[in-house]
């Protein structure tokens, strides 16, 4: 009669009568044990449920859960020290609930009271890795909701306290990616709120530490980066492991160094000056100028004065590889674009007064140390006298004042060159590395590119541009300077032993259209245009030499070309790619692409000097202003497309049959139409029409046949522009038909293919007597590594045809090549002795037919198995 009544848990559990259930239970378990931990976080699990269904369908669960206060559970639990277990629920709850929690006012009441605080600062063991991730997945969580109303639930104006930014930043460099990229995440979320007096305390209290130990991390990481790179070992083609090790090593500091440069972007970006003047004051003091500019111009080239305190100084930052410098602020240049932080940077780099730029940083060592050398007090004079005279005959012209201001200093930059400035031109020389060169052009495309930086500071130099009054060009010892460096470079890969990749030579020219090529106009001297017209000559001998004894140099020819196209040229992308810190690798074992390595046999060679053959032309063409007419060598995009009507009046038809994967069979019909295999079906409205369901052009076909299936023919059909592949299987009604189709397709692929060969060698100014094709067979291709090396393949198929796989074996005796029966005047159909014996006037047609049948056999026995490969 006096026994407790039992707890029952209801069963809806979107019910306020399971939150009540819920409540119960934790008041009556506010103490924390082995017994009730279980309980404890399964009420948890479901509380976070039944809450954010609330908040979307019934507003009672809510206003039950604030009038209880349960929210004081999880601070009471939390202080008992409860244990890793508990811990981790309750922060995934919290998260839960803040994450989804929609209602404003119930999200107002969850931030009130100060308990959020509580729970921030509060002791945990982040020695646990869930305990930490969960904490900051929360703190993370709590950010996106910073605005200017819920600001100053997080931040105490009074107490001047932000625990949600302060607690955050203790992890910005923590080993675990995902702790660090979150806590950059939440630190951009508060710059973005536009509160005066919370970001004041961020600038007063936080800023200068936590923006002083990033770009200290950053300078770790770039040393760590440099120390990598340097370290390789000599002949990394033969050491493949160490090599490996290199590699991974290296793609992780790129990595990690490219996110802090987005990240400081991020900040950057986000317009809070008084955060950004600190950023940019540390990035210049303690990374950009110690570790970057004094590696590229050393400080006894500069500055005049040194003492004990500056060469401590200066031995205490060691310098970086040059390479290594000119690939980290190219990167700096790409990714930021905030004019605050990219002027003075390209201030050292382009401006010529050095020491003064270097004074902008370190004043105080110069201007002490000045002040002690009375002698230069008469050079300081005279150089005064020489201004206040080029303002006076400024005065004279007409012009603003704000561009005689950018005049005069243009003016003072052409007297003396930045010491950079001569640091990366000296690293445009080739001489058995090209890994200099392509990291200083790319320097120079990046700050032309980018869109912080005032046009005045690169204007005439990196940029033609055409002045009233005046010469051209106005830095033009540097432009014209800078254009026979990059004229150079073009013509350094024409050389039979070349060092030049073909990434830099596209970089290389790039750049020299940029400098030479302005409002459709070219600015380019007549002696330049001569000596890369002369670098192309020297590539064409090369190119006949591989024409005559490649067999693959159709498809290699192609290939390049769509290539070339494919892509339009991404220096960003391209830099991201750690392996160019490597030296040039000469082996294709090492993964990777040949356009960021040397060519290594004849057959990349032959690619090599093809994609080299291809940029320079096109260069000389935009030029001369001429447009292409000759490339590509076949118009891909006149192929017949899919469900295509076409008109079949005056084409021969054959049947067949294609047999898919499944055993499926469709009949179709095998047509060739301008130059192209084109299988049909019968039109449903017009006579004499059909409709394209396959399609593909001759030359980019292969033809197999095998002896034991008479009626049946496979057919693999390639293409340069698209990377697809597509096998047929098709069976005609009897083996005439199949020997029919298979003729017809031999001959036509002879045919395109002489044609596309005649082009190329019109393209290499061959004359006919040089024109001799070397035989092609698809042995070749699977030595060479090409598409079967054909790895870009473009057919036009409807969802019933499957690609069928075959295997194809093939050996030199019984291989029939159709280009060394035709390509020769010696092997012609006329000249066989099959037909010499048919056009005999005693010859009977029985005695046509056994001569036919047994030249078949002496040419090609029987072999049970044997595959045919054209």
């Amino acid at each position: 009669m006096f026994r407790s009544r039992k707890l029952v848990k209801p069963e809806n559990l979107h019910s306020l009568e399971y939150l009540k259930y819920i409540y119960t239970v934790l008041s009556k378990n506010q103490t924390v044990t082995d017994n009730n931990r279980t309980l404890l976080v399964e009420s948890f699990r479901s509380m976070a449920e039944i809450l954010i269904w609330g908040d979307q369908n019934n507003p009672t669960i809510f206003e039950y859960f604030l009038e209880n206060n349960m929210f004081n559970y999880f601070l009471r639990i939390l202080d008992q020290k409860c244990g890793n277990y508990v811990c981790v629920q309750l922060l995934q709850t919290l998260n839960i609930i803040f994450e989804n929690i929609r209602n404003k006012t119930a999200l107002y009441y969850l931030l009130s009271n100060n308990h959020v605080n509580s729970i921030i600062i509060n002791k945990l063991d982040f020695s646990d890795e869930d305990v930490l991730a969960y904490y900051i997945s929360f703190l993370k969580t709590l950010s996106f909701k910073l605005n200017l109303n819920t600001i100053h639930f997080f931040y105490n104006e009074a107490t001047n306290d932000f625990p949600l930014y302060t607690e955050a930043i203790k992890f910005f460099n923590h080993p675990d990616s995902m702790v660090r990229t979150y806590v950059r995440t939440l630190t951009l979320n508060v710059y973005r709120v536009e509160d005066e007096s919370m970001l004041q305390f961020i600038r007063d209290k936080t800023c200068a530490p936590y923006f002083a130990n990033l770009v200290w991390f950053m300078g770790k990481h770039v040393l760590e980066l440099d120390a990598s790179a340097r370290a390789k070992p000599v002949d990394v083609d033969t050491q493949k492991t160490i090599q490996d090790q290199y590699r991974v090593k290296l793609a992780d500091l790129v990595s990690s160094h490219l996110d802090d440069l987005h990240y400081l972007n991020d900040i950057l970006s986000s317009k809070v000056d008084i955060l950004n003047e600190v950023l940019v004051d540390h990035l210049m003091d303690k990374l950009f100028v110690p570790y970057y500019i004094h590696s590229l111009a050393p400080p006894d080239k500069y500055i005049i004065v040194e003492t004990e305190e500056f060469v401590d100084a200066v031995k205490q930052q060691p310098l970086m590889n040059v390479d290594i410098c000119l690939f980290l602020l190219t990167q700096v240049f790409l990714i930021i674009h905030q004019t605050k932080l990219v002027t003075p940077l390209a201030k050292f780099l382009l401006g010529n007064n050095f020491s003064e730029n270097y004074q902008v940083y370190h004043g105080s060592i110069l201007k002490d140390e000045a002040s002690a050398l009375p002698e230069n007090e008469n050079e300081v004079k005279n150089d005064n006298e020489s201004d206040i005279l080029d303002l006076k005959s400024l005065t004279c012209m007409n012009i603003t004042d704000e561009e005689k201001e950018i005049l005069l200093s243009k003016n003072e930059a052409d007297s003396a060159r930045s010491q950079c400035l001569e640091s990366i031109y000296s690293q445009l020389i080739i001489e058995k590395s090209d890994s200099s060169a392509l990291f200083g052009i790319c320097l120079l495309y990046a700050l032309s590119e980018n869109s912080g930086l005032s046009k005045e500071y690169y204007e005439g130099f990196l940029t033609p541009t055409l002045s009233e009054g005046c010469t051209p060009f106005v830095h033009c010892d540097e432009r014209n300077e800078l254009i026979d460096k990059l004229v150079n470079i073009i013509t350094a890969i024409s050389e039979p032993v070349c060092y030049v990749r073909s990434a830099t030579l596209e970089m290389a020219i790039t750049l020299l259209k940029k400098l030479t090529i302005y409002k459709e106009k070219t600015f380019i001297s007549d002696d330049h245009i001569a000596v890369i017209y002369n670098a192309k000559e020297k590539i064409l001998p090369l190119l006949r030499q591989f024409f005559k004894k490649e067999e693959m140099f159709l498809e290699l020819f192609e290939d390049e070309y769509y290539e070339m196209h494919r892509e339009k040229l991404n220096v960003q992308r391209l830099l991201s790619d750690s392996t160019l810190l490597l030296p040039p690798a000469h082996s294709p074992m090492t993964g990777i692409p040949l356009s960021k390595r040397l060519p290594c046999g004849d057959v990349e060679r032959t690619r090599h000097f093809i994609c080299a053959f291809l940029m320079i032309r096109k260069l000389l063409m935009t030029y001369e202003g001429k447009e292409e007419t000759q490339l590509p060598l076949v118009d891909r995009t006149k192929c017949f497309v899919f469900d295509t009507p076409i008109n079949l009046n005056g084409n021969d038809l054959i049947t067949c049959m294609i047999i898919a994967e499944n055993g499926a069979k469709t009949r179709r019909y095998l047509s060739i139409i301008s130059s192209q295999l084109v299988l049909v079906e019968p039109h449903s409205r017009f006579l004499g029409w059909g409709v394209c369901k396959l399609s593909c052009y001759l030359q980019d076909t292969e033809v197999t046949k095998i002896d034991n299936e008479t009626k049946t023919l496979h057919i693999i059909m390639h293409n340069s522009k698209y990377k697809m592949t597509n096998t047929v299987k098709l069976m005609f009604d009897d083996h005439i038909r199949c020997n029919a189709a298979r003729q017809k397709l031999l001959n036509g692929r002879i045919k395109a293919r002489r044609k596309q060969l005649n082009q190329i060698a019109n393209l290499l100014e061959m004359n006919s007597c040089e024109t001799n094709y070397a035989p092609c067979n698809t042995t070749q291709k699977q030595k060479h590594g090409l598409r079967s090396h054909f790895t870009d393949i473009a057919v036009h198929t409807s969802n019933v045809l499957q690609p069928y796989p075959i295997s194809m074996k093939s050996t030199n005796s019984d291989e029939y090549s159709a280009e060394s029966n035709c390509s020769s005047s010696t092997h012609s159909r006329d000249q066989s002795p099959c037909t010499k014996n048919l056009n005999k006037p005693e010859c009977t047609n029985s005695q046509k037919v056994s001569l036919v049948s047994q030249s078949q056999e002496k040419i090609e026995p029987k072999r049970k198995g044997r595959v045919e490969t054209v």
